[in-house]
């Protein structure tokens, strides 16, 4: 089973992405966090996500080698978020591997994705952020392509599109 919630940031993706997660789960599941604490914002959104998590996953902390680390894992695993995996690959140089990456780590079963829908909005301004937002759509298309179940978040609901 491989599922894939996709929605604008706060619309409660994360956490159905772990209700559903949980749901599935028949041993304790893995989480995959890829954000990476560059600000103080950004310190107190993963421990919100940690505190929602308690110890009902374990927890591995991965920004770029998302395939090399869930790979060898037959739990299910929750990756949140694609989105900031994308993020990462571009400022570590690494563009022209996130196709080719996204297309491998969704083929693996027993995995749920969550990734930001961010081409709902105006065109970037700049070159950067309108880069993030093309490979964050394809790779939105990739995974959705592959995965069983899609489902769109928003206002703390889902909805079941594939």
């Amino acid at each position: 089973m491989k599922a894939l919630f996709i929605g604008a940031n706060k619309s409660g993706k994360s956490r159905l992405a772990l209700e559903y997660t949980l749901k599935l789960a028949s041993k304790k599941p893995y989480f995959i966090a890829t954000g990476i604490p560059t600000d103080e914002e950004m310190k107190k959104k993963i421990e919100i996500h940690k505190k929602d998590r308690q110890n009902r996953f374990i927890t591995i902390e991965e920004p770029l080698e998302i395939y090399r680390t869930i790979k060898p894992i037959e739990a299910y695993k929750l990756v949140d978020c694609l989105s900031f995996w994308v993020s990462n690959m571009l400022l570590n140089s690494k563009e022209d591997e996130i196709l080719t990456e996204a297309e491998k780590i969704s083929q693996i079963e027993n995995s749920i994705f969550v990734i930001n829908e961010v081409g709902a909005g105006v065109i970037p301004a700049n070159e950067l952020a309108r880069k993030f937002a093309h490979y964050n759509g394809l790779v939105s298309q990739i995974v959705a392509k592959n995965s069983d179940e899609v489902y769109f978040c928003t206002a703390g609901l889902s909805l079941k599109v594939k």
